[in-house]
C-alpha cells in the first residue's frame, strides 16, 4: 500500500481496476459530403412534404452540401420512433443522427437498455427520461440536468417543473428549455413516480490513540456526502457482480472524496473481505498525515445489504474497517444508499 499524502486519508483495497482504454480518435467532420450511404431509404409520402415545408434557403444549402438525405433521415427518424424499434436508427445515412435516434425511439418507448452508448454507460438524460425515475436525473451532467428535472421533477418532488429551466442555477434557459421542449411530447404523462428513495453518504470516522494503559477514543467525525452522490453501476463479468459508486479519479480537488468497487458471486446480502474483489478509497482533508496501510485485524469489508439489478433499482452497502495511524488507529464507516444509474450486460446463462 502506497503512503498518503499529507492531508489526505486513502484506503485501498485489492483489485485494483485496470486503466482505462485510450481514447478513440475523434473522427473530423466532412467539409461538404455526408457519410457514404449503402443504399438509400425508399421514398415515401414523407420525404417530399418535408422537403415543401422547408424554408428554400434551407433546402438549398443542404442540397449543396450534398446532404439532401437528411430529408430521408428526418422521416426514418420518425418513423423509427412510432415503431419502438431502435434498430432501425442504424440505418440513417449520417451517422450523428444515429444516436438522437436511438434516444427519441428509447424514451417514447420506455426502454432505458435501448439508450445510445456514452463510451460503455447508456445517455444518462435518455436513461432517466426512459425509466420516467427522477432520482435518475442526478446522474446527468449538468448541462442537461435542469431539462431533466424540469420534465420528471426531483427525487423529493416528482413531477414537471416547468419553471425549472428559468431559475438562476441554470446558464443557459434558452438552451434547457428547447432541449425540454424536444423531449416532452415523449414522456408520457403518467410518469412513475420511481426514484423516492433518498440518495445518501454518510461517512463517519473515529481516531483513538494509546493513553497509558489504555486508549484515547476522540470525538466521531461524521460527513454527509448525499450531494455528491451521482448513482451507481452493476456491470456483469460472466457470473460476477461488479458494482461501482463514487468518483474513481484521485486528482479531484473535492474532499471528502470516496469510491467503492466490489465483485462477487453469490446472492445478496453479500459481504466481501479485503483482498476478496473490494476496492475503497476515502479521502478527507481533515484526517492529516496518516498511514495506508493494512486493515487492523483484516476485518476490513464491505456489506451490500440490498441490490435491485435493473435500471433504477436500490443499491445498499456499508464499508466498515480501521486504519493504522501511527500512534493510534482510525475506524471507519462508510454508508452508501443510492440508486442504479446504469446496468451493463447480463448474467451468464449458467448463473443461478
Amino acid at each position: 500500500m502506497r503512503r498518503a499524502a499529507t492531508g489526505l486519508f486513502a484506503l485501498s483495497l485489492a483489485c485494483e481496476p485496470p486503466p482505462p482504454p485510450a481514447p478513440a480518435p475523434v473522427e473530423a467532420l466532412p467539409a461538404v459530403a455526408p457519410p457514404a450511404v449503402d443504399e438509400p431509404l425508399p421514398e415515401g409520402p414523407c420525404v417530399p412534404a418535408l422537403r415543401g415545408s422547408t424554408p428554400a434557403p434551407l433546402r438549398d444549402a443542404l442540397d449543396a452540401l450534398g446532404w439532401s438525405s437528411a430529408y430521408e433521415d428526418a422521416c426514418a427518424m420518425e418513423a423509427a420512433r412510432e415503431s419502438g424499434d431502435p434498430a432501425a436508427c442504424d440505418g440513417l445515412s449520417l451517422t450523428r443522427l444515429r444516436g438522437p435516434c436511438r434516444d427519441r425511439v428509447a424514451v417514447a418507448a420506455g426502454r432505458p437498455e435501448a439508450c445510445s452508448l456514452d463510451g460503455e454507460l447508456h445517455d444518462p438524460f435518455c436513461v432517466a427520461l426512459a425509466s420516467r425515475r427522477p432520482a435518475l436525473c442526478r446522474a446527468v451532467p449538468l448541462g442537461r440536468r435542469a431539462a431533466c428535472e424540469a420534465l420528471l421533477g426531483t427525487r423529493a418532488r416528482p413531477g414537471p417543473d416547468e419553471d425549472r429551466c428559468g431559475r438562476s442555477d441554470v446558464p443557459d434557459g434558452p438552451a434547457c428549455r428547447a432541449l425540454a421542449g424536444t423531449f416532452a411530447a415523449l414522456v408520457p404523462s403518467e410518469r412513475v413516480e420511481g426514484g423516492r428513495t433518498e440518495l445518501a453518504v454518510r461517512l463517519r470516522t473515529v481516531r483513538s490513540v494509546p493513553l497509558g494503559s489504555g486508549r484515547s477514543v476522540g470525538e466521531p467525525e461524521e460527513d454527509d456526502l448525499g450531494d455528491r452522490e451521482l448513482g451507481a453501476t452493476l456491470r456483469w463479468d460472466g457470473c460476477e457482480r461488479i458494482v461501482r459508486v463514487g468518483e474513481d479519479d484521485a486528482s479531484s480537488p473535492r474532499r471528502p472524496r470516496y469510491f467503492v468497487e466490489v465483485r462477487w458471486r453469490g446472492p445478496v446480502p453479500a459481504r466481501v473481505q479485503a483482498g476478496e474483489g473490494a476496492r475503497v478509497e476515502v479521502e478527507r482533508d481533515s484526517f492529516g498525515e496518516a498511514s495506508a496501510g493494512g486493515f487492523v485485524g483484516g476485518d476490513a469489508r464491505v456489506d451490500i445489504t440490498r441490490l435491485e439489478p435493473e435500471l433504477g433499482g436500490r443499491l445498499d452497502l456499508t464499508v466498515r474497517g480501521a486504519l493504522t495511524r501511527s500512534p493510534g488507529q482510525v475506524e471507519l464507516e462508510l454508508a452508501v444508499e443510492t440508486v442504479l444509474r446504469d446496468v451493463i450486460g447480463a448474467p451468464g446463462v449458467s448463473c443461478e
